[in-house]
């Protein structure tokens, strides 16, 4: 199964066609052991263990575009409110010509290295690896990207033209649940108890510290650096093992359509269906691959 996942992803991000990949993926994401083996009612699965997968740099940025709902050019992003700017780290192309003053370049996307990759393909998991050089830039990125959900149209839970008006207690209490959903869309899926209890922890101390929209970009920035962001995990559901084979969750296969066909995280669509356990079988993949 792992061996067969490898290639679908790898053949779809070097130029499968769209239809071509939602018809592969309809036979093969809810197979037990390959491809076209199962009813369309049998349940989707992952056999043994399922390897932990980073984000490529390209997953990295179109993760980072769609979670904040901003534009594709990097040019167009709105400007940082000015009370944030010391926090995000300065980005220039080097010096300019003959002296002149480096131009500044656009915020997104985020020049992260390129893989090592395995026979050219990114993505697979003996392909990667990590660096003192790469966490820092992933340090610089979340920093940057945790001050634009100040300007992003889906993170505030509240109106966003009147937050800043608003006493310091409905602030807090906006700005807390802005965090809760952002950072639930970003690991794709809900927050266990024990990671809500950690994020609540540490907006609190954030919040008691600093201003307003310091708070909201410190928490934001340890979001954005933390596993459950970066990294693609398939647990499966274990409670419904049979020996070494677990079924995928809908949340996991969620993530698993949207990086396999898009590159990128899970749509409204996708999110909607994992909430109402809507990816559980073939049928309902299928319909999601066509979509």
């Amino acid at each position: 199964m792992a061996k067969t996942w490898t290639w679908i992803s790898g053949i779809s991000r070097d130029g499968l066609s769209l239809s071509r990949a939602a018809l592969i993926l309809a036979a093969c994401a809810t197979t037990l052991s390959g491809c076209g083996e199962e009813s369309p009612a049998a349940p989707k699965a992952v056999v043994g263990d399922s390897p932990l997968l980073a984000l490529t740099p390209t997953e990295y940025n179109n993760t980072v575009r769609e979670l904040l709902a901003l534009p594709s050019d990097g040019t167009t992003w709105p400007e940082l409110p000015t009370d944030v700017a010391a926090l995000v780290p300065v980005r220039a192309t080097g010096e300019g010509t003959f002296g002149t003053k480096a131009p500044n370049v656009p915020p997104w996307p985020w020049p992260l290295t390129a893989e090592s990759g395995v026979d050219g393909f990114e993505g697979i998991a003996q392909g990667q690896s990590t660096s003192a050089y790469r966490v820092e830039q992933l340090q610089r990125a979340a920093m940057t990207y945790a001050a634009y959900a100040l300007v992003s149209p889906v993170f505030f839970t509240c109106d966003a033209q009147v937050w800043a008006k608003l006493d310091k207690a409905a602030q807090q209490d906006c700005a807390h649940k802005s965090v809760v959903r952002l950072s639930q869309r970003a690991y794709r899926r809900p927050l266990s108890s024990d990671e809500r209890t950690r994020l609540e922890t540490f907006f609190a101390a954030n919040w008691a510290d600093s201003t307003a929209h310091e708070a909201i970009v410190l928490t934001l920035a340890g979001v954005l650096q933390s596993p459950a962001f970066l990294y693609r995990q398939e647990s499966g559901e274990t409670a419904l093992a049979v020996g070494k084979v677990r079924p995928l969750s809908s949340w996991e296969m969620a993530s698993r359509l949207s990086y396999l066909l898009w590159d990128s995280m899970p749509d409204a669509a996708l999110f909607a269906a994992a909430s109402k356990d809507e990816l559980a079988t073939q049928a309902q993949v299928q319909a999601q691959a066509e979509r």
